[in-house]
Parts: structure tokens; C-alpha cells; sequence
């Protein structure tokens, strides 16, 4: 699996372009939660190329994770997309010739985490019976 988020820069002449098509186990993403999961695929796709003393990695990546609802705390699921990342690399970072975006794809789709999701697509069934604790907005401008 670490093969899957190789490039190998050394095999990239000006001008060409890597695709990158990818199928990943959510376990690259080394989530030790209790309430945080991720059983879907994460799907990679995108391209790397030579740009002048550069390489330039664009990725697009989906999955879904699942966290508990912040009304009534059962398990919800959350669709995850990276839209159009983009990355520059100097070719004098990449000594070894191979440079890996595991770390940078992990990292973006975490940042695509929301800190707190409702289940039933933000109309969580439970919030009537809640509504009493909520503090109405204009209550709390006066």
C-alpha cells in the first residue's frame, strides 16, 4: 500500500504527467479516536508533473467518517471531499528521488473534518424535544 502514495520524480521528465488513481484503506489516516471513524475507501485522483525546479502534485480525495451527532450523540456519518489541493515541491527537497504524499493527503483530509455534525443531514430528530436548553439568538444580542 506505501507504493500508492509514491512518486517517483526521477521518472518524470518537463512536460509529462503522473495520474494518480487511488483506492486507499482508511487506515493510512491513523485515527485513535473513540468517537472518530473511517471505514470507506479514500479516493485519490489527480496528477503530478515536473514544473521548471518544481513538482506539482493536484489531488482531489472523498471518503466518509463517522462521529456522534451533536444533539443526540448517535453515530453519524460525514462525507469528506478535498477539492482541487495543490502542492509545490522544490526538486532539491526530494533528495531520494521518490517523493511520498501520504503525510500531505492525510493532513487534508483531516482539515476537512467539521468540529461537529448533526445527524439526518442537519435536521437531527431529537432537537424538538432539546429546543427548551438552546438559547435563542435574539434573546442573546439584547
Amino acid at each position: 500500500m506505501e507504493d500508492a502514495f509514491k512518486i517517483y520524480v526521477l521518472r518524470l521528465r518537463e512536460g509529462e504527467q503522473e495520474k494518480i488513481e487511488e483506492s486507499l484503506d482508511p487506515a493510512f489516516l491513523e485515527i485513535e479516536e473513540e468517537e472518530l471513524f473511517f471505514e470507506t475507501p479514500v479516493v485519490v485522483r489527480g496528477t503530478a508533473e515536473i514544473s521548471g525546479e518544481f513538482l506539482l502534485v493536484r489531488f482531489s480525495a472523498a471518503t466518509e467518517a463517522k462521529m456522534p451527532c451533536s444533539i443526540c450523540n448517535q453515530e453519524a456519518v460525514v462525507s469528506l471531499r478535498v477539492k482541487d489541493f495543490t502542492q509545490l515541491v522544490s526538486l532539491e527537497e526530494i533528495r531520494s528521488g521518490v517523493y511520498a504524499i501520504k503525510d500531505v493527503l492525510r493532513e487534508a483530509i483531516l482539515l476537512e473534518l467539521p468540529s461537529t455534525i448533526e445527524c439526518h443531514e442537519g435536521s437531527c430528530p431529537e432537537r424538538e424535544n432539546l429546543a427548551q436548553y438552546f438559547m435563542n439568538s435574539e434573546e442573546t444580542n439584547k
